[in-house]
């Protein structure tokens, strides 16, 4: 000790030596949350990969869900287009079908009486002769 300073007491002692043990626990507990703070760094990387991970999982899963359902709806839509073909078709044969049959139903000898009766004949000549009377009056007025 020096000439100068004056003698240290007991209290004085005690207090010096509580700061010093204060700071060697500060920077200990500095080195502690240096630690945490790299190990919490650490953590993020891995929480990170296992979000990326699990989210193209899951996309990949609804790319493979979308396909099915793609898939499912054009066998739909080529079920029905099938559908509206045959209905179609079925429809042209009754609308076609029915008035052929009534007619014959009516008529004995079938649409062959019309054709060749001699009853109609000079009507449907006139008929024939007033239409392209008129589809020529039409087309030769002023526009």
């Amino acid at each position: 000790m020096n000439d100068r300073s004056p003698p240290l007491d007991d209290a004085t002692m005690k207090f010096g030596l509580l700061m010093e043990s204060a700071q060697v626990h500060q920077r200990l507990a500095e080195s502690h949350l240096e630690r945490l703070r790299a190990h919490t760094q650490d953590l993020d990387g891995v929480v990170r990969d296992e979000i990326r991970r699990t989210l193209i999982e899951e996309l990949q899963m609804l790319t493979t869900e979308s396909r099915r359902a793609t898939q499912a709806l054009q066998r739909i839509g080529r079920g029905a287009a099938a559908r509206g073909v045959l209905w179609s078709i079925v429809m042209a044969i009754l609308c076609t079908g029915i008035p052929i049959a009534i007619m014959r139903w009516v008529s004995p000898s079938g649409p062959g009486l019309l054709r060749g009766s001699r009853l109609l004949s000079p009507w449907m000549g006139r008929l024939f002769w007033d239409g392209r009377k008129a589809v020529r009056q039409f087309l030769s007025r002023p526009l």
